[in-house]
């Protein structure tokens, strides 16, 4: 039996099938944390409210007979404005807003007869300014300021003619930052700011042609962090850091160590790091060194696959993130902390032709080995000996006197592998390191000897030599002889 209890610091709520009161679906969309510190989880199978204390959920599920019902089941984001109100946006169902008191709602929904109403029935973010106005992005009819007062929605839209409207109709993030800039970030027209006094849209794109713009079209997430600097989450160009002053993007990828190109949220923890919900797990982030460290479901996580807009971070710095099975929750602090376990570096086979040979000892107990120029083609099997996540064991190997430098390897490929080995002696060394990048620099070695073939012997090439040199002496002896006679 193996425990990982690295594991236990990413809480994983997910459904549980003999309970009916936990949560509701596997598919998570979004999650808010209220003034009150009740957690709100959108799913794909109606909205969520977690008790955490009694470890309850609470659902909130649409009902076609009941217009006081949430309006669809599929909840892309929630959001608590300043007055306490809790809003939900639906896939398919437009705005909800909720009566905590009686658990009703109240829908506002798309009406082709009014132009006053919700452009689109498709909702994703949620989002309200420092001057207290309700803007809601739509997956299809662009960007909605909504007057509370009224049940008014004033549009912003693509005019393919104004190259000062929006560039996407598609809104999928919103934020506004620290200077009061208002950024829409789009499915496919890149990234926006708003000049809410004009009403006029200035676009930041993509282009192939110029290295620092922005890394792809598709922009599924905005931050600001503590320091100033405005980061955007793309789907399939990474990570982006934008510099307002030059207009300019540099890019992080999965080249530079970030674990997937898709970035669906950004959250800033209190060391100043961010923290990224891709397709391929999390990747913590820290701007000062441009390094990452990765997370993947064997650290406990729902999954690998995240989901968009199914990101939060509470109060007290807790940190949620939703995916296809269920949501993590966890302090930054707390899981950060490296794993200082130096693992044992052994090898583990001698191979020829593919195949393992059986030695006269193990080959983890040998300090030499001597081999026939015939058998000068073999392999090397290694192994790091931390079992917490083999997969992510990374090995460096170096036969000293044949390699100028060290190879680096993965777990895939745990051997070393030579073809005609000059003769000679040479010294086999391999290091590698536990599974979260700590190197066992010592490692192991073996002494290698490679023997020449008898005609390469420095006394089989010195008989021979003497034995010329006699057959010289003795001819010319002969010759003298018979010239005297």
């Amino acid at each position: 039996n193996k425990r990982n209890r690295k594991k236990e610091k990413f809480s994983l709520h997910s459904v549980d099938p003999g309970n009916p009161n936990s949560l509701s679906s596997q598919i998570i969309w979004s999650i808010f944390e209220d003034r009150d510190r009740t957690l709100w989880i959108g799913t794909n199978e109606g909205l969520n409210r977690f008790d955490r204390a009694a470890n309850r959920f609470t659902h909130y599920k649409h009902n076609p007979r009941d217009p006081g019902s949430i309006s669809d089941n599929q909840i892309r984001t929630i959001y608590e404005d300043k007055s306490g109100i809790i809003w939900v946006g639906t896939n398919s169902g437009g705005i909800n807003r909720l009566i905590l008191s009686t658990g009703r709602f109240v829908r506002y929904r798309h009406n082709p007869n009014n132009a006053d109403s919700l452009s689109h029935d498709s909702i994703r973010p949620i989002y309200e300014d420092r001057s207290g106005v309700l803007w809601i992005g739509t997956g299809g009819g662009g960007l909605n300021k909504f007057n509370r007062s009224t049940g008014r929605f004033s549009r912003y839209r693509n005019n393919p003619a104004d190259p000062k409207s929006l560039s996407h109709d598609f809104v999928y993030s919103l934020y506004e930052d620290r200077s009061g800039n208002f950024w829409i970030g789009t499915w496919g027209g890149g990234l926006n700011r708003l000049d809410r006094e004009k009403g006029e849209f200035t676009r930041y794109r993509m282009n192939s042609y110029t290295p620092h713009s922005l890394s792809n079209d598709l922009v599924l997430s905005i931050c600001e962090d503590a320091s100033g600097v405005l980061w955007i989450g793309t789907s399939g160009g990474g990570l982006n850091k934008f510099n307002r002053e030059k207009g300019s993007f540099t890019h992080y990828r999965e080249k530079d160590g970030l674990a997937n190109d898709v970035i669906y949220g950004i959250l800033e923890d209190r060391r100043g790091n961010l923290w990224l919900s891709t397709n391929k797990g999390l990747s913590e982030f820290d701007p000062r060194t441009g390094t990452f460290r990765n997370y993947s479901v064997v650290d406990g996580l729902q999954s690998n696959e995240f989901n968009g807009g199914a990101y939060h971070k509470s109060k007290s710095g807790e940190m949620f993130f939703g995916g296809i099975n269920g949501f993590n929750s966890f302090f930054p602090e707390r899981i950060s902390e490296s794993n200082q376990y130096i693992p044992p570096v052994v090898l583990t086979a001698f191979l020829r032709l593919n195949k393992k040979v059986k030695l006269a000892k193990p080959i983890s107990e040998l300090t030499t080995l001597k081999l026939s120029y015939q058998n000068n083609a073999f392999s090397l099997e290694f192994a790091a000996l931390d079992y917490t996540a083999p997969e992510r064991n990374k090995y460096a190997y170096k036969m000293e006197n044949f390699d100028k430098a060290f190879i680096y390897t993965n777990s895939e490929k745990r051997f070393a592998t030579y073809t005609n080995l000059p003769p000679g002696d040479y010294v086999f060394r391999v290091k590698g390191t536990n599974y979260d990048g700590k190197w066992n620099e010592e490692g192991a070695s073996l002494n290698i000897t490679v023997i020449p073939p008898l005609w390469e012997e420095w006394w089989f090439r010195g008989g021979i030599f003497l034995l010329i040199a006699c057959a010289v002496f003795i001819y010319f002896q002969v010759r003298i002889k018979k010239v005297k006679l």
